[in-house]
């Protein structure tokens, strides 16, 4: 009896096994393949991703120079003949595409303020209310600003830089608002 036992065994054993290392080797090559597929997936996917931010990137900074071309012509025209068309539509569009600033002036070669944008962002707390934007118009940019320097190189058409600063616009701003409360 112990030999039928010992065959039944060696005949069922094998037959249990060749199975299960089949079914075991199909389906590790299958995961396998089906891992290398997901990874060749999400790698063509960053790449495409990669590639729209680029080309986003790319289309925003044409428009961006557009607009800036635009607004230079205005400008001049404007600053030659004020009664002509306003570049304010062309600053308040460079607001909109300039997604950091709140504020844009334009302001002539002594740093009198002729002009700001009228846009509101709409996901940025309004930092300067419109009347006070208004009545700052016609000042001089040198009284907010403790640097002038920046001034004379832009006079000179040279580039000028305005280090980060506090400025008294918004300190007096600040005081005139926690008088009001």
């Amino acid at each position: 009896m112990g030999s039928l036992r010992n065959k039944l065994l060696l005949l069922i054993i094998p037959l249990c096994l060749v199975p299960l290392v089949g079914i075991s080797m199909f389906s590790y090559y299958q995961a396998k393949q089906r891992i290398t597929e997901d990874r060749i997936v999400l790698y063509l996917e960053q790449i495409a991703a990669d590639l729209s931010n680029a080309i986003s990137l790319t289309l925003l900074e044409k428009k961006e120079e557009t607009i800036a071309m635009a607004l230079h012509s205005e400008i001049r025209n404007f600053l030659r003949d004020p009664t002509l068309n306003s570049p304010q539509i062309l600053l308040d569009q460079l607001l909109v595409i300039h997604e950091v600033y709140d504020l844009l002036v334009l302001f002539d070669v002594d740093g009198t303020l002729i002009l700001t944008n009228s846009a509101k962002r709409n996901h940025v707390k309004e930092l300067f209310p419109e009347e006070k934007i208004f009545l700052a118009r016609g000042k001089n940019l040198q009284d907010y600003i403790s640097d002038s320097k920046w001034l004379q190189n832009v006079s000179r058409g040279e580039f000028g830089y305005v280090g980060w600063h506090n400025s008294d616009l918004i300190r007096v701003k600040m005081l005139v608002e926690s008088f009001q409360q």
